[in-house]
């Protein structure tokens, strides 16, 4: 039998930033873009330590305004992006109260190859609550 990686968390808060690209009709529709930008901060501090960087489109503005979301994190890096350590994560979201819950898609640098799954809730002070549970192929 093989052996199994012990599965890590993450924790973060999500300090995040949207930019709505309103195509016609005005107001939400299928077809709209919103560009995010976040910093992950550290829960205890509140230090920025990481970042988050993606897109939503939106595919279904009739239900709970379901979008297509791929977003990239990258704990502990603040600059040189393209060369951090990266975890990808491509999943539909609803507008809808309660957790959102992401599958991770892959990983770069000392992610590579990371399998998981992302949690995100409504946190404090406006912020979002990120536990990233990470578990090795």
């Amino acid at each position: 039998s093989g052996s199994h990686a012990k599965p890590k968390t993450l924790h973060f808060l999500l300090r995040e930033t949207q930019q709505v690209l309103d195509r016609a009709p005005a107001g939400p529709s299928n077809g709209d873009l919103v560009l995010v930008r976040g910093d992950l901060l550290d829960p205890k501090t509140r230090a920025a330590v990481g970042t988050e960087i993606g897109s939503y489109v939106m595919v279904d503005a009739a239900h709970e305004n379901r979008s297509v979301a791929d977003i990239v994190f990258t704990p502990d890096a603040r600059t040189r992006l393209a060369k951090a350590d990266q975890l990808a994560l491509e999943t539909i979201f609803d507008s809808v109260p309660g957790s959102q819950i992401a599958p991770i898609t892959g990983g770069s640098g000392r992610y590579q190859g990371a399998r998981g799954e992302v949690v995100a809730t409504d946190g404090p002070d406006g912020l979002i609550d990120i536990v990233i549970h990470l578990r090795s192929r």
